[in-house]
């Protein structure tokens, strides 16, 4: 299963998921308990091969591919449109390194590369010398619309907190949240948040420390592969933005005694639109589970997690709403 999308439509809320081992959508009516699947061709003018990633968009399902390749589908399985991204790569192959194939749910680190509300995609680009002193390039964003192919380059300058003599690994993963004019930029090192406005082109930076998790993460000096994975200081999950309450919300992963361990502390933030005001709530810590994302419903929070060696299975975590009332 790839990691599931949320969406709200006709006053219930449902769960997207893409099913590999029948090559179909799972449509889970949260709501009423329902379960919809809708089967997806592998050949033909229907044909969808190797989805990594899906969402909603306008009434249809979206399915991103591991060849840069975008379909709107309908209820019955039919493509309805098929969008091909520009190949980007060759544009920025001298000076820039893709930093992740575009998609709209990546992995623990990093997603949501997609506007539901525009149809836009963004895929960012770092420069090739940035393990070098100083960095002299910016990140380059680019946003790419699928409905009329627009292509618009942001640069994005370099957080302080990054330094050339670290080993970054996952760290250095760049998450992206569109909400109206604003892109809401954080990475997993860093408990700092920076907005980007398109219209203003202003870039400002946000303090939002957590209770459990140092503000700056660094790895060891010579991290082993399983600590550029899962970092045992901990990591920052991306900015969401909550249509329903006018918020953000991050989860956030505490420090553990291995990187491997699911035993952590994870918290939730909820976060003002102006970065003002922010309260934090720890989850309940008897679990033993890697929490993965959140998933935002007009009436409650879902967390997704899975157990360690249970990958085929999908688990949601009700989160009351009250636990963030400032009045209790």
């Amino acid at each position: 299963m790839t990691q599931p999308f949320l969406f709200h439509e006709n006053k219930k809320d449902y769960m997207l998921v893409y099913n590999h081992k029948i090559h179909a959508l799972d449509l889970f009516n949260i709501t009423d308990k329902k379960v919809e699947q809708i089967t997806l061709e592998r050949e033909g003018p229907n044909g969808i091969t190797s989805p990594r990633s899906i969402a909603y968009f306008k009434g249809r399902f979206l399915v991103g591919t591991m060849s840069d390749k975008y379909y709107l589908v309908n209820r019955k399985g039919e493509v309805m449109s098929t969008h091909t991204l520009p190949s980007f790569s060759s544009i920025y192959a001298k000076e820039y390194n893709r930093m992740k194939s575009p998609g709209i749910i990546m992995n623990l680190f990093t997603f949501h590369a997609f506007n539901p509300e525009s149809g836009e995609v963004a895929i960012v680009f770092y420069p090739t010398e940035m393990n070098e002193s100083p960095v002299k390039r910016p990140y380059i964003i680019v946003v790419y619309s699928l409905e009329t192919e627009k292509i618009e380059e942001i640069e994005i300058p370099y957080s302080k907190e990054f330094s050339s003599k670290t080993k970054w690994g996952i760290l250095n993963d760049l998450n992206i949240c569109f909400h109206q004019d604003l892109l809401i930029l954080n990475n997993p090192a860093s408990s700092n948040i920076y907005t980007y406005n398109r219209k203003t082109k202003e870039y400002m930076e946000h303090s939002v420390p957590s209770s459990y998790v140092d503000n700056k993460i660094t790895l060891t000096e010579r991290p082993s592969e399983e600590e550029n994975a899962f970092p045992n200081k901990g990591f920052y999950y991306p900015v969401q933005y909550d249509s329903f309450r006018n918020i953000y919300w991050r989860v956030q992963a505490g420090p553990a005694e291995r990187p491997t361990s699911f035993d952590r502390i994870f918290s939730i933030s909820q976060i003002s639109t102006d970065f003002n005001t922010h309260k934090e709530v720890k989850l309940p810590d008897e679990r033993e589970e890697t929490h993965s994302i959140l998933l935002i419903g007009k009436d409650n929070l879902y967390l997704n997690y899975a157990f360690e060696m249970a990958d085929e299975e999908l688990w949601l975590f009700e989160i009351p709403l009250k636990s963030f009332d400032r009045n209790k």
